[in-house]
């Protein structure tokens, strides 16, 4: 006798997706262009990148988190094209895991435009990015007078 059994399963509701996703990506190119790469600058970049992404998603609320690693991102895509230019691989024959690592850092730098536009955005969404007008109030202080 077979029986029959209905499974239902209720899949989690996930917010900031593109987020996730795109720091999901951006972890797998790291670890990827870093494969055969050492750069050391590239590293400690994108490590404190990452990091920022991590912040992000453990204080939902904070927009100090998306404006910094806006900034880092930013200045990653520059720091990106002057690695890439220093260390790109000249020759290609037997070279492969250097291409590989440079190519992968190639998508890397790529994928920065997206993630700075989502950054953009959610740090915009967050709310703290317009300045917000706050009321003067007087404070009484203390007067000094010295005489000789």
């Amino acid at each position: 006798m077979a029986r029959t059994v209905d499974v239902k399963m209720k899949v989690p509701d996930i917010t900031r997706k593109q987020f996730k996703i795109v720091f999901l990506a951006h972890f797998a190119l790291t670890a990827l262009a870093m494969m055969a790469w050492p750069v050391g600058g590239y590293f400690f970049t994108n490590l404190f990148f990452l990091g920022c992404f991590i912040w992000s998603l453990t204080q939902p609320t904070s927009s100090e988190p998306v404006s910094i690693g806006l900034a880092v991102n930013l200045f990653c895509i520059i720091f990106d094209i002057v690695i890439l230019g220093i260390w790109f691989p000249r020759v290609f024959k037997g070279n492969g895991k250097m291409v590989f690592s440079a190519v992968m850092a190639i998508f890397n730098l790529l994928l920065r435009f997206f993630s700075s536009f989502i950054l953009y955005n959610d740090w915009l969404d967050r709310g703290d990015s317009k300045q917000e007008e706050v009321p003067h109030q007087q404070h009484q202080g203390v007067t000094v007078t010295v005489t000789d």
